[in-house]
């Protein structure tokens, strides 16, 4: 489990990674939840910065370590295309260390359903960061907003005359 929370937004991510595992040793494994195709998260090239440190994830497949210790959600059309020959038993086709989680949730219909149940109660409401007019500026600050990526909660466009906040 998770016993150390590190804030992207507070100075470089890469320095806080390296001091806790200096503190309490490398990490198994790493969850990058943001890499994408994005140019941006090339541009900012975590996995190159945090598995070429040598200093903050252990090597892949050495002392009990998964041999693709560093997996990420999203990726490029190359990423998902070796995604998908894994998922279908083709083999894996990722370099080590590194792989893309296609995220598959067979039998989850009862962990659904009691979501459901509990938004029908009104007991599971979704946080609602903002809620935008359906006009042209309010459109165009939702699409910011998503691309700035620091959206903490849902984003909302207002069809009708009827607040959600």
């Amino acid at each position: 489990g998770s016993s150390v929370v590190i804030d992207y937004s507070e100075g470089d991510v890469i320095d806080k990674l390296a001091k806790e595992a200096e503190v309490n040793g490398k990490f198994d494994m790493v969850l990058d939840c943001v890499h994408s195709a994005d140019t941006r998260d090339k541009a900012a090239g975590y996995y190159a910065r945090i598995s070429g440190n040598g200093n903050i994830v252990k090597k892949p497949g050495v002392g009990g370590c998964d041999k693709h210790n560093y997996v990420v959600l999203g990726g490029s059309t190359k990423h998902f295309f070796k995604a998908a020959l894994k998922r279908f038993r083709l083999g894996n086709h990722f370099q080590k260390g590194f792989e893309l989680f296609w995220i598959n949730m067979p039998k989850s219909k009862g962990a659904l359903r009691f979501l459901s149940n509990l938004c029908e109660e009104n007991n599971l409401r979704p946080k609602v960061e903002q809620n935008l007019p359906f006009t042209e500026e309010g459109c165009q600050k939702a699409f910011a907003s998503l691309q700035g990526r620091k959206t903490a909660g849902k984003i909302v466009i207002q069809i009708q005359n009827q607040s959600l906040l």
